[in-house]
């Protein structure tokens, strides 16, 4: 649940921003990640890819994007969802507002008939990791230097 501190702020579920104003929204929330995006492919790249083939909730107020939580839900095969970004602005933490998204991003997946949903999470961040692990998420592995966690549906 979001507290009433964020009232203002709507999460939009299957939301589909312009190219450009998702990866405004990438650019600025970005610079509140451990690794930059830019580190692993040009903003608008991602924002393009995540349009194309992901699925998306965004936080937001004012038409401006406060957050967001993006999955890839189309492994048939494995019937494995792929969360790939959960980011709130600082200025919005502490509200609810990821575990929101995350709600979201996990009921879309079963909705799609994926039956886990795996994340990669720096084993630093400790408030991703205890979030994570209240939603039921466990660690299954690593990968460059990142820890593994997964959850069934």
């Amino acid at each position: 649940m979001v507290s009433d501190a964020s009232k203002d702020l709507v999460i939009v579920r299957g939301a589909t921003p312009a190219v450009g104003e998702l990866t405004a929204a990438l650019s600025d929330l970005g610079r509140h990640l451990p690794d930059p995006i830019e580190v692993h492919q040009p903003v608008g790249d991602y924002a393009a890819k995540l349009l194309r083939h992901g699925w998306l909730a965004t936080v937001v107020s004012g038409g401006r994007i406060f957050g967001l939580v993006a999955i890839y839900a189309n492994d048939l095969e494995t019937r494995r969802a792929f969360a790939s970004i959960l980011v709130v602005d600082p200025a919005h933490a502490r509200r609810g507002l990821g575990r929101a998204l995350m709600e979201a991003a996990i009921t879309e997946a079963r909705s799609r008939g994926m039956r886990s949903i795996w994340l990669k999470a720096r084993p630093d961040n400790e408030p991703a990791l205890r979030l994570h692990r209240d939603l039921g998420f466990r660690r299954t592995g690593s990968d460059g230097g990142r820890d593994i966690m997964e959850r069934d549906l």
